[in-house]
């Protein structure tokens, strides 16, 4: 009975720990990724790890000064893209910061833009399935938080280090997974 007992609580600890698999992703934050490309002393380092319900971030620099936000962007590394969750913003300027700018959590509920603007566009094989509503109505729609795994996932999303003397942008990179893949 007791090795059934443990077989059972193994088999719910595997099954639940596969549910939950944590996914992660980072990025090097340098001036050099900005859209233009722009010249900076400082650089950086993005972390985010989770799963499918959450994820923490932190994001470290090197002699950064005067800091007024960090943002997670939708966009390929060739283009300025939209704010989908705020990181960090300050009204005033931070000080030089050598180390930890900020750490946090990300949900759904911290996710600005609509699903809509979550998700890439797919272009069907088929044009016409003759059989569309019945194979759409069993998918269910992504929650904003997969859609966002999934932009995360496909190289689609940048962080970026926000400063007075480049408002637009001091340090950015562009997250990819950590994960191995076999």
């Amino acid at each position: 009975l007791a090795v059934g007992v443990t077989i059972t609580i193994w088999t719910f600890v595997l099954i639940g720990n596969f549910a939950f698999a944590q996914i992660s992703f980072r990025t090097d934050l340098v001036g050099e990724s900005e859209v233009p490309p722009l010249f900076s002393e400082s650089y950086g380092s993005a972390l985010i790890v989770g799963n499918d319900s959450s994820f923490t971030y932190q994001i470290n620099v090197t002699s950064l000064d005067k800091v007024t936000g960090a943002f997670l962007y939708k966009g390929d590394p060739s283009e300025n893209g939209q704010v989908l969750v705020t990181l960090l913003n300050s009204t005033e300027p931070s000080g030089v910061i050598d180390g930890k700018l900020v750490e946090g959590t990300i949900d759904s509920s911290s996710i600005s833009a609509p699903l809509a603007n979550l998700t890439i566009n797919v272009t069907l094989a088929d044009p016409m399935p003759s059989n569309l509503t019945n194979a759409t109505s069993a998918v269910a729609p992504p929650s904003k938080l997969e859609a966002l795994i999934d932009l995360m996932s496909q190289n689609m999303t940048y962080i970026n280090v926000h400063t007075s003397d480049f408002p637009e942008g001091e340090l950015r990179g562009t997250l990819t997974s950590t994960n191995s893949t076999g």
